[in-house]
């Protein structure tokens, strides 16, 4: 055991340098979740006004509600499944429709969007897909996923038509800003899914545009990094604490064992980062918390064998008062497999 901890330990410092880290920053998962992979509001009330056509006002209502379906959606798997990539992306979402309210506004049209509740839609189109899209998802993790990426191929497949219908440059401007954050929130739900050897075929664009969006910039979410080193990061959590959860708190969770590492023995890992002040907490064995930096070696929180759909991480197994606490806590955690194949997550603790 002593001569495997240290190439674990150079494994996984470089994830959490590379990786951990980056998710400490905030909600953001991946390549497209760091809030950055949408332009800001769109600047076409300084853009000249041009005619309208009956062609693009109907894209721009359309449009309008065809990314609330996907922000309600999105909320809805969210609170389904507590996934950060939801939450996320759902915020991006919300950006789009400011997008194209602005469009609305700036040209005098009648908003489709009466009533912002999720789930309400002016078309009933909308109102079908948005139920029958929150059924599938509701199913499991991976369907939510698969859902996900299915928005994200309609919302391209419309985007990439109405463009060709357009030569109002506000209008252009807006649907490429709302094609290119598509772009990203498709990588992030293709790339979610890899990590879990699921796969994803598209339902509106073709196989050959797909590929070419996804070669166009890698997601963290599995691969190898600079040792050689495999890794999966699978999609992140959170949760934020009602008072009694605080007074009486307790944290055993639990991470998917991938297929192909069934029955393999394996060292799990558990850090958390306290954000706020920025300190990281090894957990080297349940209730037990070492203060940590990256130059320091990651000691394993247990040895096992990977011998169930998922493997349990009973952290924090004695009820602690923690009512007077404030701030974000990222847990990530995850096992090592052949002493260099890694698998991790993460999972936000949110104490208000």
């Amino acid at each position: 055991m002593k001569k495997v901890l240290p190439l674990i330990g150079v494994s996984l410092a470089i994830f959490v340098l590379m990786g951990f880290s980056a998710w400490a920053r905030g909600p953001g998962y991946g390549n497209s979740g760091n809030n950055l992979y949408d332009n800001p509001l769109s600047s076409t009330v300084l853009m000249p006004s041009q005619s309208l056509s009956e062609e693009e006002e109907s894209a721009i209502l359309k449009m309008r509600e065809e990314e609330k379906l996907a922000r309600d959606v999105y909320l809805t798997l969210r609170d389904k499944w507590g996934l950060l990539v939801f939450d996320n992306i759902a915020q991006s979402e919300q950006n789009h429709m400011d997008m194209m309210k602005d469009l609305i506004q700036k040209y005098d049209l009648a908003d489709p969007v009466v009533d912002d509740t999720v789930g309400k839609f002016t078309q009933s189109t909308f109102t079908s897909l948005y139920q029958q899209l929150t059924s599938t998802g509701s199913q499991s993790i991976i369907d939510a996923l698969k859902v996900g990426a299915t928005i994200e191929d309609l919302d391209i497949y419309d985007l990439n038509h109405e463009l060709e219908l357009t030569d109002n440059l506000d209008i252009q401007n807006v649907f490429k800003n709302l094609r290119n954050g598509s772009y990203n929130h498709m990588r992030s739900f293709v790339g979610a899914l890899e990590a879990y050897d699921e796969t994803y075929t598209p339902q509106y664009i073709s196989q050959e545009e797909l590929d070419t969006i996804l070669s166009t910039q890698n997601g963290h979410y599995g691969g190898q990094n600079s040792s050689g080193s495999s890794y999966a990061i699978l999609p992140g959590t959170f949760k934020t604490l009602s008072e009694q959860e605080k007074s009486n708190f307790t944290l055993q969770l639990s991470l998917t064992v991938l297929n192909k590492y069934r029955g393999s023995t394996a060292q799990k890992y558990a850090l958390i980062h306290w954000l706020d002040l920025d300190k990281w907490y090894l957990v080297t064995a349940p209730n037990t918390l070492t203060e940590w930096s990256s130059g320091m070696e990651l000691k394993a929180f247990e040895n096992t064998t990977l011998d169930s759909e998922e493997t349990e991480f009973p952290i924090f197994t004695n009820a602690l008062n923690l009512s007077s606490l404030t701030g974000i806590f990222d847990v990530y955690y995850g096992y090592s497999v052949n002493n260099d194949e890694v698998v991790y997550t993460v999972h936000r603790l949110i104490f208000e």
